[in-house]
């Protein structure tokens, strides 16, 4: 029988040893990886979702503030004391300087195949009023509104000078300034819902050599390489932003499949980091798109999968529900987009259960993890260890903050980074 050594046992043959010695050391700091955020907002632009769409348009300036107020606690300039303030307050809030690319699609893809949306299909950081751009983009080309008659009317608004926000409702008029006249009406979608196709779609879409994967059961032709070029950055976490009142029916898996393993495995092709974020519905109170449960269960899984966001679409209950607050959903998807580096990839694989993390001096725990009746993971506080990106996973209160150390101490199973001395 072959005897594993343990750590202890190592230390005691080895004269003087310590982890350094026998243990790859992965050293970070937070501030040292990409805060590149490459944003698909995934819009269900069919007949049900027009509120919603409203909603989003209305308060998607509450958004972008999360992350474009570079002001917030900032005080006075009349000196070298307020001086000294601002520079403190600028290095404390880092988090504020996430650099951004928005862009949408819809989950028609029996129409688009994931195709962006818009005059200007990706809006970044120099984007002059992005939030207007983003809402042109959203409102004109991507939302379903039947005809005018679904809107109100303000004969007052004026389109050189117009409010912002437009107000509390879309009007016609309003419309009008935005997209042109009669150019928004009649943009629905059909009725099937595929929001992880969409998103695959996008994904092929933005790079030169998809996979194969790419051509099979839909339309996608050589044509489409590279039509949705720089959607997808080198070294950046791509956040899909799924908004709807439907559960994923995508084509590529079986009617009653909750687990969406296929999916999965399509989007590790890219080889590209992935946190998901769902405005959607649930199953028991409020289900006004008469959402399935395995069809609400796939979205939940990337969302718990990726330590993203699940938010439901609507509030209340029985005959009270009502369109969830947008202002505050979207306030707090844009704090999740300040938190997204949470994974550190290891030079090498390792043992995992000689993984010791240690974050700013202090020794951080394993995430336990739960898996309910239908093979949902979801994790506590601490670290996880990704085997499919080789990588330390933060979830939680554990997620480290800017400019933190962070130090990971692993055996790896290849051997040790170092001779032993005997």
């Amino acid at each position: 029988m072959v005897r594993r050594l343990t750590f202890a046992s190592l230390c005691m043959l080895a004269l003087g040893c310590n982890q350094v010695e026998l243990f790859r050391v992965a050293g970070h700091v937070q501030e040292d990886f990409s805060n590149d955020a490459d944003v698909l907002f995934v819009i269900d632009n069919s007949s049900s979702m027009l509120d919603e769409s409203e909603g989003l348009a209305l308060n998607f300036d509450t958004f972008i503030r999360q992350f474009t107020d570079d002001e917030s606690g900032v005080g006075g300039t009349d000196g070298l004391a307020d001086a000294v303030d601002n520079y403190i307050a600028s290095v404390r809030d880092k988090a504020s300087f996430v650099d951004y690319q928005l862009a949408i699609t819809t989950t028609d893809v029996e129409t688009t195949y994931g195709a962006l949306y818009g005059a200007t299909p990706i809006l970044d950081n120099n984007t002059p009023d992005v939030a207007t751009e983003f809402t042109a983009n959203l409102l004109c080309d991507s939302t379903c509104i039947v005809d005018a008659t679904e809107l109100g009317s303000d004969t007052n608004y004026d389109c050189v000078n117009p409010p912002t926000p437009p107000g509390d409702e879309l009007t016609v008029q309003y419309m009008n300034c935005l997209c042109g006249s009669g150019t928004w009406e009649d943009q629905c979608g059909v009725g099937t819902e595929e929001h992880l196709e969409a998103i695959f779609m996008a994904m092929c879409r933005a790079v030169d050599d998809p996979p194969d994967a790419c051509f099979e059961e839909n339309q996608f032709t050589d044509a489409d390489i590279g039509s949705n070029a720089g959607l997808l950055r080198e070294g950046s976490t791509f956040i899909p932003i799924i908004i709807t009142d439907e559960g994923d029916t995508s084509r590529r898996m079986s009617q009653g499949d909750g687990l969406p393993n296929e999916y999965s495995a399509l989007f590790d092709q890219f080889h590209h980091r992935m946190n998901f974020a769902v405005v959607g519905p649930t199953t028991d109170n409020c289900n006004s798109g008469g959402a399935t449960t395995w069809g609400v269960q796939r979205l939940q899984w990337f969302v718990d999968d990726t330590g993203g966001r699940y938010s439901p679409i609507a509030e209340g209950s029985g005959d009270n529900c009502h369109i969830a607050d947008f202002a505050a959903t979207l306030e707090q998807l844009g704090k999740l987009l300040n938190s997204l580096l949470d994974s550190f990839v290891l030079q090498q694989v390792p043992d995992v259960d000689s993984i010791s993390v240690i974050v700013d001096g202090h020794v951080v725990k394993r995430s336990t993890e739960t898996i309910d009746d239908s093979g949902f993971v979801t994790y506590g506080d601490g670290w996880s260890y990704d085997a499919g990106d080789n990588a330390i996973r933060f979830h939680g209160s554990a997620v480290p903050d800017y400019e933190v150390p962070v130090r990971i101490y692993y055996l790896p199973i290849a051997g040790m980074p170092r001779e032993l001395p005997f």
